[in-house]
């Protein structure tokens, strides 16, 4: 006598995925919390780099078509003529005033200290800002995480009891012609796949 195969399909795991829209709230939450994680692994990159810019590193200023420096921009106007009393030149490019990077040590110590106390401030006020949104990034990835998962792990629950309910309906003859194999990997490797996909 031949033996029978197990039949399975497609339609079996799309009548799955459509008892799967009565979690459609957690789906919602789920993508609306994705995209806040995906923004935000994309802007904290931005944010340090803009950080490095303003206020720890150079930037490269095109004085004109054959002049470049790396460039210290001052903050306050009036820190410009501290650095023309100096001899120091300063650089107007877009009425922003700049200064040679290199030049910057030879301001004496407590003017440059003076002058580089607004970088240290907004460096501050930023750090407490990417805190902040760091905090928020945490709690949104951990709702994004469980809702994520809790869908995957319920439906896999629901298939696991149709499954069940299956196997225990045919009768005995059934597991004669059946491999023991086939049906655990139905049952477990099968049911597993299915959830990677879904989380």
């Amino acid at each position: 006598m031949p033996k029978k195969k197990l039949s399975y399909g497609y339609s079996q795991l799309f009548s799955v995925m459509l008892d799967s829209f009565k979690y459609w709230k957690l789906f919602l939450i789920g993508f609306i919390t994705l995209l806040f994680v995906t923004g935000m692994d994309i802007y904290f990159p931005y944010f340090t780099r803009n950080i490095i810019n303003d206020f720890i590193g150079s930037r490269v200023v095109e004085i004109n078509s054959e002049e470049k420096i790396n460039g210290y921009l001052l903050k306050d106007p009036k820190d410009a003529l501290e650095f023309e009393n100096k001899n120091i030149k300063v650089y107007t490019v877009d009425g922003l005033k700049y200064v040679k990077h290199s030049d910057l040590k030879k301001m004496p110590k407590k003017q440059l200290r003076r002058i580089r106390e607004k970088d240290v401030s907004g460096i501050l006020k930023r750090l407490k800002f990417i805190l902040i949104l760091l905090f928020m990034y945490i709690i949104i990835y951990f709702v994004h995480y469980f809702s994520i998962n809790y869908i995957g792990q319920t439906m896999m629950y629901d298939l696991r009891n149709r499954v069940f309910k299956k196997l225990t309906g045919f009768k005995m003859s059934y597991y004669t012609q059946i491999p023991v194999c086939v049906l655990v990997t139905r049952v477990i490797n099968d049911v597993e796949s299915i959830n990677k996909f879904f989380s």
